[in-house]
């Protein structure tokens, strides 16, 4: 409450205290009868104030100085450190553009290496389709399985030897894995991919494929030779295969543990692979 009457009427307060101190000090000084020893005394207690008060101005000047010493420091490191960041900025910048520049000359490349591949795709496909075996009339005397190999070409040749090893060895396999060892034919096995899938279509001889999946690989293996014989099919190429890497890959691949075997079906049980 005090507070309050102090904030509204401490203006007239402070006057009237003011008036007060002036009369009084009005009053010692007409009533003494030396006032020149007032006056000396006013005069030693202003100059004692005046050296006083320099001293606190020398003093403060002391501090302020030192105050704006440290301000300046400042601002001449935070000055350095947004130097430092502005060269940073500067060479991530440079450095990112060069990245561009080359991600953009990466991705005009890839026009021309999507057609490429696709020409090789196209030339594949036209290689197997060409390559698809087609059986002409038999000469006089000649069975099956020999007008076959004799009419086919080297790729489809390549790929009844394999489906005869598998046949033979009761063993299904695929046809993308057989020359993974060999980075050299690694071309290969898309190559003879191609050509199984044809003998799985067109069926000379009437030559039966069965294929399974397992997780992400497709394992083939031969349900029936029809009228050809797989065991002529091997021997059509045995005497070639001393100097054939192919069929040496291929006869290797069959004898390693890693082929899966082909279950024997019994008369009771259903079976597993699509035959068509």
């Amino acid at each position: 409450m005090l507070t309050h009457h102090l904030k509204q009427h401490g203006a007239i307060h402070a006057i009237w205290a003011i008036s007060i101190l002036i009369l009084i000090i009005a009053a010692i000084l007409l009533g003494t009868v030396n006032g020149g020893k007032i006056n000396e005394f006013i005069s030693f207690a202003s100059s004692l104030a005046s050296l006083i008060l320099a001293i606190v101005a020398i003093f403060y000047a002391m501090i302020s100085n030192q105050s704006f010493s440290e301000t300046i420091g400042f601002l001449t490191s935070s000055s350095n450190s947004i130097q430092t960041a502005a060269n940073n900025l500067a060479a991530t910048s440079a450095s990112l553009n060069d990245r561009i520049e080359a991600v953009v000359g990466e991705v005009a490349r890839v026009p021309a290496a999507m057609e490429e591949l696709s020409s090789k795709f196209d030339a594949q496909l036209s290689a197997t389709a060409a390559n698809a075996p087609t059986l002409l009339p038999a000469m006089e005397g000649e069975d099956a399985t020999t007008r076959l190999m004799r009419e086919a070409r080297y790729g489809t040749q390549v790929a009844l030897y394999a489906l005869a090893k598998s046949f033979v060895t009761r063993k299904a396999f695929d046809s993308s894995g057989i020359f993974l060892s060999e980075d050299k034919f690694a071309a290969w096995n898309s190559i003879l991919t191609g050509f199984v899938l044809a003998i799985y279509d067109f069926k000379p001889c009437s030559i039966t494929l069965s294929s399974a999946k397992t997780n992400d690989t497709t394992l083939y293996s031969v349900s029936s030779f029809g009228d050809a014989d797989p065991a002529k099919i091997i021997s059509y190429l045995t005497p070639k295969s001393e100097d054939d890497e192919l069929i040496k890959i291929i006869d290797n691949y069959f004898e390693e543990p890693r082929v899966t075997p082909r279950r024997r079906r019994s008369s009771k049980s259903k079976p597993k692979s699509d035959e068509s």
